[in-house]
């Protein structure tokens, strides 16, 4: 029998997770996706365009009308999705912003000011 103690594995915390400007980020196919709330959505952008995203490469609206439930979101996910791609001309680095926006209210801010292309 031996005399040797044996220390138990530290056991480490869960990593943070990621933010940006405060909203949750992920990550799609080598692509940094960042979920504001509607309510940080404009924030958040004008945060990314003062980064150096200086151009909304597309924006478009989802309907997930029988697959709201079913997807795999660091927030809330609702019936409607808002989705901003800008593109850091300077270092071609691309961003994808995702807010969820309810059926029952299905309004978000534009981005016109920020993004006049976007009207």
């Amino acid at each position: 029998m031996s005399d040797v103690q044996t220390e138990a594995p530290a056991v480490s915390e869960p990593p943070e997770p990621e933010t940006r400007y405060g909203s949750a980020v992920t990550r799609s196919r080598g692509q940094v996706v960042v979920h504001p709330t509607r309510a940080d959505y404009l924030k958040v952008v004008a945060a990314l365009k003062k980064e150096g995203f200086n151009m909304c490469t597309d924006l478009c609206a989802v309907d997930y009308l029988t697959a709201a439930s079913a997807r795999q979101l660091p927030v809330a996910p609702e019936r409607f999705e808002v989705v901003a791609n800008l593109t850091n001309l300077s270092t071609a680095e691309r961003i994808r912003v995702r807010v969820q926006v309810p059926g029952a209210d299905c309004t978000v801010a534009s981005l016109y000011e920020l993004y006049p292309g976007t009207e």
